[in-house]
């Protein structure tokens, strides 16, 4: 096994362990580090579906929000679904413009698009 699948398995025993608790903040980091493991390894759909799993929760800080939908869109744009990670993109940037490099991500994708 591959030192990402054991940082999965080992992020999966600590997700559920806390998984009832999702306004911990071990519960939202746990999906992060899940999303970013999942992408590390090419599984764009796996990795979303931790961010998603992360943003829906309620109770953490913005920034940690938008981390994870930075990686969504990442992630999306990955799989060439590039209206997706647009749309995540445009979320992004409508709470906070400087946000890393998310006006030129934007840019780049609406070239992809037209």
């Amino acid at each position: 096994m591959s030192l990402l699948d054991d940082a999965i398995s080992e992020f999966q025993k600590s997700y559920n362990y806390i998984k009832d608790q999702p306004t911990s903040s071990q519960f939202i980091q746990a999906c992060h580090m899940l999303s970013l493991c999942f992408f590390e390894k090419g599984l764009y759909k796996s990795s979303i579906k931790w961010c998603e799993r992360g943003v829906n929760s309620k109770g953490h800080e913005d920034h940690e929000y938008q981390a994870l939908r930075y990686d969504m869109a990442r992630a999306y744009e990955m799989m060439n679904e590039h209206k997706q990670a647009l749309d995540v993109y445009s979320e992004i940037y409508a709470e906070d413009i400087n946000y890393r490099d998310v006006s030129e991500k934007m840019d780049e994708i609406r070239k992809k698009l037209t």
